[in-house]
């Protein structure tokens, strides 16, 4: 039912080793103002060439590896209509253009989301030449790699060194004891206080807060680790949360699972075909996730059984959102489609009964959502925001509007909003669409009222704001400050940060430069690429830069990035810099971090999953 693992986490980096990845990022040019741009977001990387004339296209297909041009030429183009192939030949969502007189749609149509492109304007006809993923030329690199030793064979070495270092929970040859008293038991009447972390960003009100202190110096404190019996790449995990008896919830690709503090797996919930990509809510004795296949579902907390399942659309978004629960009322995106910004997304929003999962009443945004993450403000209303960074405040119990404002049309963010408890919400929208983003593509954080939306203040941001902020108490700065991490994913030669602001002006306060993206895709993506697809799961996680940052008890920010590295920050000396040793711990889990992950702290633990394990440090 799963490999558990123990082993003793690493300890700090040496101060030379350190201070090479913690240094602050030299200055970069600019981005390129012409009128080539990237096609990132849930794309795939590329540089950008200087020019658009025909000797920099043929440049940049030589620079971009395994691309292949396609060049069309016609009136404007828009986009028609696009679906995953059923073949599942390639690493990506595949998209069909409707061009104008002149080009090969067919041409298209076959290849995957295009890595780049140039465009020039002659007259009233553009020329418009893309560069697409060559799924044949991947595989064979991937597996050309993998000839001497497959993925598979390093994770069980890598997976054996760890285990010779510390005795084992439990043998990774054999399944973990399920647990024999598991029985039906009757819904407990708790409130969200009762658990440690109640959803994927934390409990009501003050989410993404910890009331619990995780060691700081973490990295030498790894009790266990889990990941999929059949391999680290036979399923992608998600989001984790914990009840009150430290017991540990999971979400992810294939399912649901429930560990307890030390590792036993207790039950486990299959889902597939569908799959399970948002992070679970624990409330009232229940587990609350949905699927792709737009199920909402409830599972007993004590014996995975299913209370209850609803069929709330067709399909559920392929992205990294949130499943929440309160005042009896369970929220959900849902109704996967056009249009949006950004190819199919979440059309409308869900309520319904927490109890029974009989729908109480649907709305449908100005724009579709992505990375759903409804926070409930008290026990009658709740806000959300679209992928524009529009904010909506809506009733719990009838989901009738009470105020909307902000958002920039026709962009779209990776990031989700927070609530603070000085009575604001935060919002992210990046500046530009989605076919002029890079690494310096600005953004905005923007602060309102929640009693009314009015905007307090905004800050332009100098890296696209693709995740979810936390807002709290942070060492050493007085009152609330607004935990931000910046970061382009998905490209090549990016570097991420994460920035803090004063929660009621918007003034920065301290920023982490963090790593640089030295793949062609996140960590874990290409190598995990053909065990996944062969158990039938999503290929790739193409996650956002970094997880969900979670704010501990102390103060101490906690979160994932792309490159695979866990992070405990601080600003111990008040420069505004956040570096060193004083400053920065720093764990490498191999892989990238989903949007919908975000670490959840209880007493005495602390637990994270990357795109593919479970990781759980103590003390």
């Amino acid at each position: 039912m799963g490999v558990v693992t123990t082993a003793q986490g690493k300890p700090p980096l040496p101060a030379a080793k350190k201070s090479a990845e913690a240094a602050p990022a030299k200055d970069k040019p600019k981005a390129d103002k012409s009128d080539a741009t990237d096609l990132v977001g849930r794309g795939l990387p590329a540089r950008l060439p200087e020019k658009s004339e025909k000797s920099e296209t043929r440049r940049l297909s030589r620079e971009i590896p395994f691309a292949r041009e396609v060049t069309l030429s016609g009136p404007p183009m828009s986009i028609a209509s696009a679906a995953p192939d059923a073949s599942e030949s390639l690493p990506c969502r595949r998209v069909r253009y409707e061009e104008g007189e002149k080009g090969d749609a067919g041409d298209v149509a076959t290849h995957s989301w295009p890595l780049a492109m140039t465009r020039e304007d002659r007259d009233d006809q553009k020329r418009i030449t893309m560069f697409f993923l060559d799924p044949a030329q991947l595989l064979e690199d991937i597996r050309s790699q993998g000839k001497k030793k497959e993925p598979d064979e390093e994770d069980e070495e890598e997976a054996a060194a760890d285990d010779s270092k510390a005795p084992s929970v439990a043998a990774t040859a054999s399944a973990p004891p399920m647990r024999e008293d598991a029985t039906p038991s009757a819904k407990e009447e708790e409130a969200d206080a009762s658990y440690s972390w109640a959803t994927g960003r934390g409990n009501f009100p003050q989410y993404a807060v910890s009331a619990h202190a995780a060691p700081f110096y973490f990295s030498d404190k790894l009790a266990w680790q889990w990941h999929h019996p059949l391999g680290r790449f036979a399923t992608l995990t998600y989001g984790t949360v914990i009840d009150g008896e430290s017991n540990i919830f999971l979400s992810a690709a294939d399912g649901v699972r429930k560990f307890d503090k030390n590792g036993t797996m207790l039950w486990e919930y299959s889902s597939l075909p569908a799959e399970v990509i948002n992070a679970p809510s624990v409330y009232d004795g229940m587990v609350y996730v949905s699927d792709t296949y737009g199920d909402v579902i409830a599972l007993d907390m004590q014996t995975g059984h299913k209370v209850w399942k609803t069929h709330v659309a067709d399909e559920i978004g392929q992205d990294n959102g949130f499943n929440m629960v309160h005042a009896g009322v369970a929220l959900t995106a849902c109704d996967w489609r056009f249009p949006s910004p950004n190819l199919q997304a979440n059309q409308k929003v869900k309520g319904l009964n927490a109890s029974t999962g009989e729908e109480l009443w649907t709305f449908k945004p100005d724009t579709a959502v992505w990375n759903f993450l409804p926070l409930f403000v008290d026990d009658s209303s709740f806000v959300f925001q679209d992928m524009t960074g529009k904010v909506y405040r809506l009733e719990v119990g009838t989901g009738s509007l009470m105020w909307k404002n902000g958002g920039r049309n026709d962009t779209w963010t990776d990031g989700s909003a927070a609530v603070g408890p000085n009575g604001l919400v935060y919002a992210v929208n990046n500046n530009q669409p989605v076919f002029m983003k890079s690494e310096y593509s600005p953004g905005t954080l923007s602060a309102y009222k929640i009693s009314d939306g009015e905007l307090v203040w905004q800050v332009t941001t100098p890296r696209p704001p693709n995740n979810a902020p936390a807002v709290g108490a942070v060492k050493n700065l007085p009152g609330n400050s607004v935990v931000m991490p910046l970061c382009q994913q998905v490209l090549p030669g990016a570097t991420c940060d994460v920035q803090v602001y004063d929660a009621e002006t918007g003034a920065l306060r301290w920023i982490f430069h963090g790593p640089t993206q030295t793949g062609l895709l996140q960590a874990g993506d290409m190598e995990g690429y053909i065990a996944r697809t062969q158990r039938g799961v999503r290929s790739m996680c193409l996650p956002n830069g970094w997880s969900a940052p979670t704010i501990d008890a102390e103060g101490t920010v906690f979160v994932g990035n792309e490159e695979g590295n866990f992070y405990a920050l601080r600003d111990m000396d008040g420069d505004g810099v956040v570096f060193g040793l004083e400053e920065v711990v720093q764990y490498d889990t191999k892989s990238s971090f989903s949007g919908s992950s975000s670490p959840a702290v209880a007493p005495d633990l602390l637990a994270v999953a990357s795109c593919d394990t479970l990781f759980v440090f103590k003390g």
